[in-house]
């Protein structure tokens, strides 16, 4: 490259390289696709930025992607043969569930009330913790055998 008659001695600046793909969840357990469903779906919704339709559009495929991990987590439990390993399944199903309700409820009060400060930090906190227990139920799952 040259600056106007001159000679540059210094290198081309490195490219900014893309950042690196997410790396998996916990350990070097690999992602499933019912995993990769769930986050693909809460990056929507954070790309959504609030907008009430797009944050339920995108609410629904999350719902859809935890209602497959909670399948097999229940079919899990229904078939191990481990009581401790049993309630730790269980135990993860209602975690599921529950954050699956309160990303609904944060979601609807998105589309109900609009994006005010509230509203934000509860759709904010209910993504946080699908995330949690998502991870978490993966790691069981994957830990059964399932």
């Amino acid at each position: 490259r040259r600056v106007h008659g001159q000679r540059r001695d210094t290198p081309e600046p490195a490219k900014a390289k893309a950042p690196p793909a997410r790396a998996p969840s916990r350990g070097s357990r690999a992602m499933s696709s019912q995993e990769k469903a769930v986050n693909d779906a809460l990056e929507k919704i954070v790309a959504a930025e609030y907008r009430a339709n797009a944050v339920l559009r995108a609410t629904s495929g999350a719902l859809e992607a935890l209602a497959a991990i909670c399948e097999q987590l229940q079919a899990a439990a229904d078939s191990c043969g481990d009581r401790d390993q049993e309630d730790a399944l269980l135990e993860a199903l209602d975690e599921v569930n529950n954050a699956s309700d309160d990303l609904d409820t944060a979601s609807t009060k998105i589309m109900a009330h609009g994006a005010t400060d509230e509203t934000k930090a509860e759709l904010g906190d209910a993504i946080e913790a699908v995330r949690a227990v998502t991870a978490k139920a993966m790691d069981l799952l994957a830990a059964a055998g399932a």
